[in-house]
C-alpha cells in the first residue's frame, strides 16, 4: 500500500469523523428544537416522505434526460442514487452534491467538467422555467379569482417563462 493512498484514506476517515462529531454537537446544542418533530402525525410523516421521494425521483429523471443529451446513459439505480446524493450533500454544504456528481461522472464516464457545467446550467434553467411557469399560473389565478392586483407580476412571470421556453427549445448536445 502506497504512502499517498494510506494518507488519503486516513484523511477521509478523519474528515468523516469530524462531520459526525459536528452533527452530534449540533444535535446536542439544538435538541429542544427537535422536539417539534414529536408532534408530526404518521400521515404527515408519510406525506412528507412521499413528497421527498417524488422530488428525488423527478430530479434524478431530469438529470438522466440532460446527461443523455450529452451521450451519457445512466442506469436507473445511478440516477436515483446521484439525485439522492445531490439532495443530501447540498443540504450539508452549498452545492457539495453537484461537485460530487461532477466527480462521479468524470471518473466513471470520462464526462468533461465543462459538459457537466452545461448539464448543471440546463438543470437550473429547467427549474427556473418550471418556477416561473408556476408563478405565472398562481399569479394569474390570484389576479382573476381573488381580485388581487398582480397583473405586472403575471406579465413578468409570463415573459420569463416564454423567454426560457424559447431558450430551451434549441438543440442541446455535443457539437
Amino acid at each position: 500500500m502506497s504512502k499517498k493512498f494510506y494518507t488519503s484514506k486516513i484523511l477521509k476517515h478523519i474528515l468523516t469523523a469530524g462531520v459526525f462529531i459536528f452533527f452530534g454537537y449540533l444535535l446536542f446544542k439544538y435538541q429542544k428544537d427537535l422536539y417539534i418533530v414529536q408532534n408530526i402525525s404518521p400521515l404527515q410523516f408519510i406525506t412528507i416522505s412521499l413528497l421527498i421521494l417524488i422530488g428525488i425521483a423527478l430530479n434524478g429523471s431530469k438529470l438522466n434526460r440532460i446527461a443523455s443529451s450529452f451521450g451519457v446513459r445512466l442506469q436507473t439505480s445511478e440516477w436515483l442514487a446521484l439525485s439522492s446524493m445531490t439532495t443530501e450533500l447540498n443540504n450539508l454544504f452549498f452545492k457539495a452534491g453537484s461537485v460530487a456528481i461532477s466527480g462521479y461522472l468524470k471518473k466513471k464516464y470520462d464526462f468533461p467538467y465543462l459538459f457537466f457545467a452545461g448539464t448543471f446550467l440546463g438543470d437550473q434553467l429547467i427549474m427556473l422555467f418550471v418556477s416561473s411557469l408556476m408563478g405565472s399560473m398562481v399569479s394569474l389565478y390570484l389576479e382573476l379569482f381573488r381580485h388581487q392586483n398582480l397583473l405586472p407580476i403575471v406579465i413578468g412571470f409570463a415573459l420569463i417563462s416564454a423567454l426560457l421556453f424559447l431558450l430551451m427549445s434549441g438543440d442541446v448536445g455535443v457539437p
